[in-house]
């Protein structure tokens, strides 16, 4: 976790978007950012593995970083396109 002055304090309760959270590192990270209070986008590519990371803080959403229309709509969401749903604070890949 980021903890350099007050920059967790400032990116706490902030939305991270989290790469590959299926497995791995990418699961792990998830699930430790989300225990600290962020709002996680747990991307994962199979409906089973979005039932799977669910949980307080996780929001899981079906992301293939080699499809582009499923990363052109994470795009949009995190209103770095044309529409915002969510302000991104923070993006970690694992996949």
């Amino acid at each position: 976790m980021m903890q350099s002055g007050n920059k967790t304090e400032t990116l706490q309760n902030g939305i991270i978007v989290v790469t590959g959270t299926s497995t791995g590192i990418g699961n792990a990270t998830a699930k430790e950012l989300a225990s600290c209070g962020f709002h996680v986008l747990a991307g994962v590519r199979r409906e089973i593995d979005a039932d799977a990371i669910r949980g307080k803080n996780i929001e899981p959403v079906m992301l293939d970083i080699t499809n582009e229309a499923t990363t052109c709509t994470l795009h949009n969401w995190t209103g770095c396109g044309y529409g915002q749903i969510f302000k991104l604070d923070f993006a970690r890949q694992s996949a």
